[in-house]
């Protein structure tokens, strides 16, 4: 697995938290801590159903703060049958959310590529 910050362990620059979430979603959602005082009036989207945190880390790459990333396993991910995301794979929705993310941060051309390159990564999904 690639290091969501495989350079350094804190970002500040919003072109580099960008960048760090360009060719993908690394960043496991339960594994995030936030810092409420920062992000106040913050709220998860409604428009999306698989991958409404990697819109949440897009939004927050624009506002002023820090993304730190703790390199120690912490937890375990545990895939189950009834998760959100293997429904959203059944129904094709993860793979239509990926591909509109990645249209945000790519010409539609490459967006395209990186989103069949991305579905790849589907499989670990199997529990």
């Amino acid at each position: 697995m690639i290091d969501f910050m495989p350079i350094k362990n804190n970002i500040q620059s919003k072109s580099a938290k960008r960048l760090a979430q360009s060719f993908g979603n690394s960043i496991a959602c339960p594994s995030v801590v936030y810092n409420t005082d920062m992000l106040s009036n913050f709220r998860f989207s409604g428009d999306y159903t698989i991958n409404l945190d990697w819109d949440a880390w897009l939004r927050m790459a624009d506002m002023i703060g820090t993304f730190v990333y703790v390199p120690q396993i912490l937890l375990q991910h545990r895939i189950h049958s009834d998760s959100a995301t293997t429904v959203g794979l059944g129904a094709h929705a993860r793979q239509r959310e990926d591909l509109e993310i990645f249209g945000r941060l790519w010409p539609k051309a490459i967006a395209a590529i990186l989103a069949r390159l991305y579905s790849r990564s589907y499989s670990s999904n199997e529990g």
